[in-house]
């Protein structure tokens, strides 16, 4: 209409000339152009070169918008692809329109129940989950699995695909045994259909690893992810991102179990594939960043941890927006390395905006929740707000018990939080029942030599030593100075914090001489991994400091106080 308002008659008779030009500057000249075009974003989405395959498959769009009638159904087939394309960009709000315009057209030519139209369902399923959006997801989810079974049969290689969608948004939802019994299915149906070293099945042996994950069987999860790993190193360009997926499951799988040092190299690698293939700002490098800040973690070191979430976060709030479920686990995350550095009020802020955007998009039973209610209450019990604090634990606890299970690890945290809630003489048998069973769930999860383990006897340990129980305590303290030695090594703050323990109980039994070299040495690691002036250290300074005088030597203790405040004040 426009060209005919501006040229009149003319304007018809150069109607074909303009329309090839049109299509030339859209996709590379021709009518047949858009095809073209389609064919190489189909290549390079199978090539894993998401950037590339997003230029082309615009480039496919425009052109077949100017040569094709709208509710052709060849429209709807370059719909799908431009809105694979922007998925794999990260770019999930956008792919969500041409989905359901595809949707439109296919239900209109080829039917409701056709296979093509439970494939733009399963599509649309898959963006609203990126997108948080639990509720609206399913709908489609469910309707294009149930299509493409009956259209396909229920062994074909796409119901596989619908399942392992469909599978992923009950993670998500936490419902975890209808999670785990589609990814079985869809893991099944690929091995038997397209062989057992398909990336499909890759990407399968990964989604159900995840799930493992949540359910606490870390060693099941590894494995899967290893032979994942294994098919796609053999099938996949090494720089693929799906490697890079796969490859940061792993690491998380690792450092889960105290394995930063293999961890560690796994999620510079998945960092690096992402960076280069997606760009710096992709949604999936902020995945890559998170593994390595938590290997930093297990190092003590929480001031890079804290570089890294905040940069995490600041990807998730421009790409995904202020209001998104992986926003609010950037915030949390963030929260956690601030309370670690000891900036306790900026850690309740972003707690409470993190619960708050959780709560909004999630089932209120979802045990993210669960998570970030105990670390809300950790800020609560630090600034003496006793009663919230024990409010939001029981919460998280009910969550967890009843979304995860009684045995699983989570649920240990939460017992040792209401553990050190329980105040008065007359709660010590229960404190000490909470914290014997949280021994037990964390031993059976990860092993006798785990992180957590150590973790976990050091509170028992205190248990006995706040009511005079030495002998006990000293035996659980020897204990996790054993296992954090084992698991994470001699100079870890996590070692620090067990010598630290074991030489305090030795100073309380006026035991100096056994006490000095631990409090020494558990000084030394603090003042190596966190720095000067980090919290740990001060009351690391503070606990040698306190011995000096105890044993009669004032002289050492005001010279150590002197010589961390300077060492605090030249600190950057």
């Amino acid at each position: 209409m426009r060209g005919r308002g501006l040229l009149g008659g003319v304007a018809r008779a150069a109607a074909p000339l303009a329309l090839a030009l049109a299509v030339g500057a859209g996709c590379g000249g021709g009518p047949d152009a858009w095809r073209r075009e389609s064919e190489t974003a189909a290549s390079l989405l199978a090539e894993g070169r998401p950037v590339r395959a997003d230029r082309a498959a615009g480039r496919a769009l425009r052109g077949a918008e100017l040569v094709l009638d709208p509710s052709d159904v060849r429209m709807a087939d370059v719909l799908m692809q431009r809105a694979e394309a922007h998925r794999a960009m990260g770019r999930y709000a956008e792919a969500e329109p041409l989905l359901r315009r595809a949707i439109e057209i296919r239900e209109s030519v080829i039917g409701p129940e056709a296979a093509e139209t439970g494939a733009a369902l399963t599509a649309l399923g898959g963006v609203l989950r990126d997108l948080s959006r639990y509720e609206a997801a399913e709908p489609p989810a469910r309707r294009g699995l149930a299509i493409r079974k009956t259209a396909l049969g229920p062994a074909h290689p796409d119901v596989a695909e619908s399942l392992h969608e469909l599978a992923e948004l009950e993670r998500m939802l936490g419902r975890f045994p209808d999670a785990e019994s589609a990814h079985e299915r869809a893991l099944a149906i690929r091995e038997e259909s397209l062989g057992a070293e398909h990336p499909a099945v890759a990407e399968s042996l990964t989604g159900l690893a995840r799930l493992r994950r949540l359910q606490g069987r870390y060693r099941e999860g590894e494995a899967l992810l290893r032979r994942g790993l294994s098919i796609q190193e053999a099938a996949l360009d090494p720089r693929h991102p799906d490697l890079a997926h796969t490859l940061n499951a792993l690491s998380v799988a690792l450092w889960e179990q105290g394995r930063h040092a293999e961890a560690e190299p796994l999620a510079r690698r998945g960092l690096a594939i992402r960076e280069r293939r997606l760009g710096r700002n992709h949604p999936h490098v902020g995945s890559s960043l998170y593994s390595l800040a938590e290997c930093y973690g297990l190092k003590g070191q929480w001031a890079r941890v804290e570089a890294l979430r905040r940069r995490i976060v600041e990807i998730d709030e421009a790409t995904l927006g202020p209001n998104h479920r992986k926003t609010a686990i950037g915030l949390n995350n963030l929260a956690v390395s601030i309370e670690r550095l000891g900036r306790m009020r900026e850690a309740e802020d972003l707690y409470r905006r993190s619960l708050e955007i959780l709560e909004a998009t999630l089932d209120p039973d979802h045990p993210l929740i669960a998570v970030t209610l105990g670390n809300l209450a950790r800020i609560y019990r630090a600034s003496g707000r006793h009663e919230d604090a024990i409010e939001m634990v029981r919460r998280g606890l009910d969550i967890q018990e009843r979304r995860l299970g009684p045995e699983h690890p989570e649920v240990a945290q939460s017992l040792i939080e209401m553990a050190e809630l329980l105040t008065g003489r007359e709660r010590d048998t229960e404190r000490e029942e909470l914290l014997l069973r949280a021994l037990a769930i964390r031993e059976r999860a990860f092993g006798p030599m785990h992180g957590l383990v150590g973790h976990t006897l050091i509170r028992l340990g205190h248990h006995h030593r706040e009511r005079g129980h030495h002998p006990k305590a000293e035996r659980l303290f020897l204990r996790a100075l054993e296992v954090h030695e084992a698991s994470t090594g001699s100079d870890h703050p996590d070692t620090a914090s067990a010598l630290a323990h074991l030489g305090e109980l030795y100073r309380i039994q006026e035991r100096y001489d056994e006490a000095e070299p631990l409090l020494k040495r558990s000084l030394a690691i603090y003042e190596v991994a966190l720095g000067p002036g980090a919290p740990q250290t001060d009351q690391a300074v503070s606990r040698l400091a306190h011995l000096y005088r105890e044993s009669g030597r004032p002289q050492e203790a005001d010279r150590l106080m002197m010589r961390a405040a300077m060492l605090r004040h030249l600190a950057p």
